[in-house]
C-alpha cells in the first residue's frame, strides 16, 4: 500500500475538508472515465451524464455515515484501484437498473381513451411508440422523470419523492431532460 493513500484516507475520515477536495480532484478524472467505459460497454446510449451520476453516487457513499465506506479501505490495493472497483460496481448496477427500466417502459402503454376511433387509436399508438423510443435514449433518471410527469401525470412533489431528489430540482431536471 502506498503510505500516502493511508494518510489521505485518514485525513478524510478525520473530517479534513481539504483532504476530501484532494481525493475528489486527484481521482475524479480517471473514475469518470472508468464509469463511462463500463456504462458504454453495458448500456446502449450511455452518456457522460450517466457517468457523472455514477461518480457522484460513489463520492456521496464515501462520505455518508461519517465515511463508513471510506473507512472500509484496508490498503490491500492502491486507493485508486479500490475507488475504481467501487465505481465499476456502481456503474454495473446503474446499467442493470436502466436496462430494467427501459424494458418496462417499452412494454408499458399509456391508458387508452374511453372510446377511441380507429384513427385516434393508431395515432395514440404511434405517439406512444415514438415516446418510448425517445425515452430509451435518455439517462434513466431523465426518462423516469419525464414518464412520471407527462405520462403518469404525478405532481412534482411525488416525482421528487419517487426519484429521491429535492422537489426544487424537478423543474431544472425536467428542462434538461426535454433538451436531450
Amino acid at each position: 500500500m502506498d503510505p500516502s493513500d493511508r494518510v489521505l484516507v485518514d485525513a478524510c475520515l478525520s473530517g479534513d475538508a481539504e483532504a476530501w477536495e484532494r481525493l475528489a480532484r486527484e481521482f475524479t478524472p480517471s473514475l469518470r472515465t472508468a464509469a463511462l467505459r463500463r456504462l458504454r460497454l453495458l448500456l446502449a446510449g450511455a452518456s457522460e451524464a450517466d457517468a457523472e451520476d455514477v461518480l457522484q453516487r460513489v463520492l456521496a457513499r464515501l462520505s455518508a455515515d461519517s465515511g463508513r465506506v471510506l473507512a472500509s479501505f484496508q490498503g490491500r490495493a492502491r486507493l485508486a484501484t479500490w475507488l475504481t472497483a467501487l465505481v465499476l460496481r456502481e456503474a454495473t448496477g446503474l446499467a442493470r437498473s436502466e436496462r430494467r427500466t427501459r424494458a418496462r417502459l417499452a412494454r408499458t402503454e399509456p391508458a387508452a381513451e374511453e372510446t377511441p376511433s380507429a384513427l385516434s387509436d393508431l395515432v395514440r399508438r404511434e405517439d406512444a411508440a415514438r415516446l418510448r423510443e425517445a425515452l430509451v435514449g435518455l439517462p434513466v433518471g431523465e426518462a423516469l422523470l419525464l414518464r412520471l410527469i407527462y405520462w403518469d401525470a404525478v405532481s412534482h412533489a411525488e416525482a421528487a419523492r419517487v426519484l429521491g431528489i429535492p422537489e426544487g430540482a424537478v423543474p431544472d431536471r425536467l428542462a434538461r431532460a426535454r433538451e436531450n
